[in-house]
């Protein structure tokens, strides 16, 4: 208990130093191109169903934004401000038409992806809100918030279906398994497995772990679940099994803020504390490349939907793009 408090402190001292850090350094291959700039630090980003369109969500305490590119084109979209604070997580739904925030305020936003504007909005939380995920159907949205519930939404009607209750403190992870039976949510210590249809809490990591659990997320053929911990380890866990199948280690990098699995499921990218995106190769457990994500802190990770690039934004408020087919190039960053 003792190391998973200090892993936390360390934590929440990483987020202070990605605040004041220097300006993000150019210029080279396992760099990117920062070619999108966000107006405020990153703190989530995801791409359209057909890979055209790459939003990010950014903000600080006072101020948030949703932003968006043309991917091939690298224009930016209109945006979309939220003047009560930090837009902390976004999801969209499996059409790409739906897109939902989770602010400062409590509130859950649902916004036309394509017009720009805001649908519906209704308080979701005690305490700010922190992650949005939608099921594999669309129907539901979950939740999760600074006052440790998650909840589940009627996409339609707003209404809240269930109240998750299983966390202590932020709930700042959430993901659905492919096929919408179960959800998974993360608070930085620990990580909770819950059956959809009933709300049940599942045995999953053993009660008395010694290890964090910061972002999440399934295998798209729902094996699997990876979460990024500490220090400088991702998790990867065999679902049926409730089983560690591999434990995989970067360089550097005290904590790893986010993963994200490649749409054919091979790869596994993890952004860490340092600014380092590292890339894994999920059946050999080979680290295939070390990329610069950030000068200071990459809060979020994404591969397209078609296999194309990889990204990466965090606290210098930067989104990098590589292309998959250049990671051997990039091998040791």
């Amino acid at each position: 208990m003792f190391m998973r408090v200090v892993n936390y402190l360390l934590a929440v001292l990483a987020a202070c130093i990605c605040l004041t850090g220097c300006r993000a350094a150019e210029g080279s291959a396992a760099t990117g191109e920062p070619a999108l700039v966000s107006q405020r630090e990153i703190k989530d980003i995801l791409f359209s169903p057909d890979s055209r369109v790459l939003f990010s969500a950014s903000g600080n305490f006072f101020f948030g934004n949703i932003q968006s590119w043309d991917v091939p084109e690298g224009v930016e979209r209109p945006l979309l401000r939220d003047s009560t604070g930090m837009v902390a997580g976004l999801a969209l739904n499996p059409a790409g038409d739906l897109l939902a925030s989770a602010s400062e305020d409590g509130k859950i936003r649902l916004w036309d992806a394509a017009a720009h504007t805001l649908l519906a909005e209704w308080k979701g939380h005690d305490a700010p809100a922190r992650s949005v995920a939608f099921s594999p159907d669309g129907t539901l949205l979950a939740s999760g918030g600074r006052d440790a519930a998650v909840r589940l939404w009627d996409v339609t009607t707003h209404e809240a279906r269930a109240v998750l209750r299983g966390h202590q403190v932020d709930v700042s992870g959430l993901a659905f398994s492919p096929d919408g039976s179960l959800l998974a949510s993360s608070d930085g210590f620990d990580l909770r497995l819950w059956d959809v249809e009933t709300g049940a809490l599942l045995p999953f990591l053993p009660e008395q772990h010694a290890y964090d659990a910061y972002g999440l997320v399934f295998s798209p053929d729902g094996s699997l679940l990876a979460f990024g911990s500490a220090p400088r380890t991702v998790r990867v866990w065999d679902v049926e099994a409730a089983a560690e199948t591999r434990v995989l280690e970067a360089e550097s990098g005290w904590l790893m803020w986010d993963v994200a699995f490649s749409p054919d499921g091979t790869l596994l990218a993890a952004g860490n504390s340092d600014g380092g995106v590292v890339v894994w190769d999920i059946n050999t457990g080979e680290r295939r490349a070390t990329l610069r994500g950030s000068s200071r802190g990459v809060f979020a990770v994404a591969f397209s939907p078609d296999g194309v690039f990889l990204a990466a934004g965090g606290a210098d408020k930067m989104i990098r793009l590589w292309r998959l087919d250049d990671l051997d190039e990039l091998k040791r960053g």
